[in-house]
């Protein structure tokens, strides 16, 4: 019935299904499921916390309900205490401890999700999709030696996986040990030769070394093992664009768009022409594509955000505009059409902000944006406890701390903005705005 479109036919046998087996978990997801597209978030909420009432210990039902929590806006304490109640539930499952430490990395508590992910290696050593968390959260601590270590375990636990490879190359990479790197991504196109993921890292590293050739090579290695993909001609005029070779990177960038639309090359294609000092061109092209391709939001996008690095709002403006036309709910768009608009001085900036906070919620990006336009209105207190939020939630993000001394500021709350202003002056040669701070500090 669900693949029919049928949900009031599906609805009515999933609740029998429940009805039935009050504990069962795949008809109470479903009906949650249907309680989402029905835009009724508390209903799956109250579903998921009945059948955690009748069975503590279902670790389905108390992930499920911290992943909705998480999506409609649960805090970092309650969504916490679900997952560790899934933990302590069944502590022999590994996706429960994978997803609590994904959690805290995701919460930026990398170093609880250093200990969980140790704790839970010790607890199931076993496990390889533990120790593929223990090496990201090692890598993600800047523990790359460790990482590289977890990684190269993972390798040996599971040989004929291209994965565990992968994450290795990264670590390497991120190690700056570019032979390494060169070597696992070698060994995953061993396994899988098509590896499009492998094949485009290989090409990074001959590029980055300058092996111009070699790179050209894969690229067309790529061409050649899937000859209707545009991935090949995408690597090939990036390749031909790191070395300013304009007219060889449109060529490519062309010969790909005559497999069929690609928003990507697109994109690539209208760089580049501008970058080579083809601006006329490049306008040319974006009014043929958005013509012939009405529909790519991903390219009008792209010339929004294209627009705004040139300062040319008005532009900017007209292209987010057209993007939530096609899109209704993309917050990214309403966030950057309230920016533009705050910068172009023209009325609803502050409620186009508000649109992309109720879109997306406890997103720190969109509440800074709002928090920033309703200082800009003179709301110094109601901006302030926004942004307060906003740096809770991503307290490494510098910038956000550097608006919260602005906000304070503007409503007259000299001691809040220098204690965010001092703490900024710490970290010295860390945050590079550090000129802004000293002139913020004088204003004092």
């Amino acid at each position: 019935m669900l693949a029919k479109q049928d949900l009031v036919g599906a609805r009515k046998s999933f609740e029998r299904a429940q009805t039935i087996d009050p504990t069962y978990f795949p008809a109470v997801a479903s009906l949650a499921a249907l309680d989402l597209v029905e835009k009724k978030p508390e209903d799956a909420k109250k579903r998921f916390e009945a059948l955690v009432a009748k069975d503590p210990k279902n670790v389905q039902a108390l992930l499920a309900l911290a992943e909705l929590r998480s999506r409609t806006g649960g805090t970092k304490e309650e969504v916490g205490e679900l997952i560790a109640k899934a933990v302590a539930a069944n502590p022999l499952e590994a996706t429960p401890r994978v997803m609590q430490i994904d959690f805290l990395l995701r919460s930026n508590d990398v170093k609880q999700a250093l200990s969980t992910a140790q704790a839970a290696v010790a607890a199931l050593p076993d496990s390889a999709e533990l120790l593929g968390a223990l090496g990201r959260t090692q890598q993600a601590a800047g523990d790359l030696n460790q990482a590289i270590s977890s990684f190269s375990k993972l390798v040996t636990m599971r040989p004929q996986a291209v994965q565990p490879l992968m994450r290795l190359a990264d670590a390497q990479m991120a190690a700056k040990d570019k032979n390494a790197a060169a070597s696992s991504l070698r060994k995953a196109l061993d396994i899988k030769p098509d590896l499009l993921e492998a094949q485009r890292g290989l090409i990074m590293i001959e590029v980055d070394a300058k092996r111009f050739e070699q790179a050209l090579k894969l690229a067309r290695d790529v061409q050649r093992q899937n000859p209707k993909s545009v991935a090949g001609f995408a690597l090939e005029g990036d390749i031909n664009a790191a070395q300013k070779n304009w007219d060889a990177a449109v060529g490519a960038y062309r010969a790909g768009l005559k497999l069929g639309p690609a928003s990507e090359l697109a994109t690539k294609l209208y760089s580049v022409l501008r970058v080579s000092g083809k601006g006329l061109d490049a306008d040319k092209f974006a009014t043929a594509w958005q013509r012939d391709n009405p529909k790519d939001a991903a390219f009008v996008f792209y010339l929004g955000d294209e627009a705004i690095a040139r300062k040319d709002y008005g532009a900017a403006e007209k292209n987010y505009a057209t993007v939530i036309k096609l899109q209704p709910s993309n917050a990214v768009a309403y966030n950057n059409l309230a920016w533009v608009t705050g910068q172009l001085g023209k009325e609803g900036a502050v409620a186009l902000a508000e649109k992309a906070n109720t879109l997306a919620t406890n997103q720190p990006a969109f509440m800074d944006t709002l928090a920033m336009l309703l200082s800009t209105k003179g709301e110094h207190a109601k901006a302030a406890e926004l942004q307060a939020k906003a740096v809770a939630l991503q307290p490494n993000n510098h910038l956000f701390r550097l608006n919260l001394a602005k906000i304070h500021m503007g409503g007259g709350k000299k001691d809040l903005a220098r204690k965010e202003l001092d703490e900024l002056a710490k970290l010295g040669d860390k945050f590079p705005q550090q000129a802004e701070v000293a002139e913020m500090l004088k204003g004092l």
